[in-house]
């Protein structure tokens, strides 16, 4: 009962829509709080400065996790990435394995090898056309996701000055300059770690069997 809940269309549809909602208002919120800090002298303060760095990086984010998955959700069929193409194509021939398909082995290793030969040329094509899609969702995700969590430490570092040595020397770093040049360090961190964690094969992608975005399984190993 459960499984059948699960596989049926209509609730695969109704998350790929709550994922497109959330992704849609969240960048959007997001995006709001960055030009009001960006366009409004009043909010050009060290602190709000940071709060807009992590606007940029959750807006990205939530632009990746949510709108890009819901229309994969929604739109894309299953299919499961596995870096490599010979692994991949063998998802095509899953359901020939199934007992319930046919019985005769016979039978069943042709049709394998008919498959396997009029759809791997298709596929590997299919996989050439994506690996540019996953490249750049693996790449914005993890710079986006390291930025962000950067930022949130250099708005914590901010707010201790400000509360508990305002009136000390320390506070000379709670300034926009100083904001400034400590969001651009983050993104160039995150840059970093996106390209290593994306070359030369993407370690994300969408997993549409868990309806998110997620790291590939690697064996325990780089691929």
């Amino acid at each position: 009962m459960i499984g059948e809940l699960f596989d049926s269309d209509g609730v695969t549809s109704a998350v790929g829509g709550i994922y497109i909602f959330i992704g849609i208002t969240g960048s959007l919120g997001n995006v709001t709080t960055l030009l009001m800090i960006t366009c409004c002298r009043m909010y050009r303060l060290s602190a709000y400065t940071i709060m807009a760095n992590l606007a940029l990086a959750d807006a990205i984010m939530l632009i990746v996790a949510g709108l890009v998955c819901g229309l994969n959700i929604i739109q894309v069929p299953f299919l499961n990435y596995d870096n490599t193409t010979n692994n991949s194509a063998e998802i095509l021939l899953i359901p020939l394995n199934s007992s319930n398909f046919m019985t005769d082995p016979i039978k069943m290793a042709e049709i394998k090898s008919e498959l396997y030969n009029v759809n791997r040329s298709q596929f590997n094509t299919l996989l050439e056309d994506l690996h540019f899609s996953v490249f750049l969702l693996s790449f914005l995700e993890i710079a986006a996701w390291t930025a962000g969590i950067i930022s949130h430490a250099l708005l914590g570092i901010n707010r201790c000055v400000a509360i508990c040595f305002y009136r000390t020397r320390a506070k000379t770093i709670n300034r926009v300059s100083f904001a400034l040049i400590g969001s651009t360090i983050t993104w160039l961190i995150g840059i970093i770690t996106a390209y290593i964690g994306t070359m030369p094969v993407p370690l994300m992608g969408i997993r549409t069997d868990m309806w998110t975005v997620s790291f590939l399984s690697t064996a325990g190993r780089r691929p």
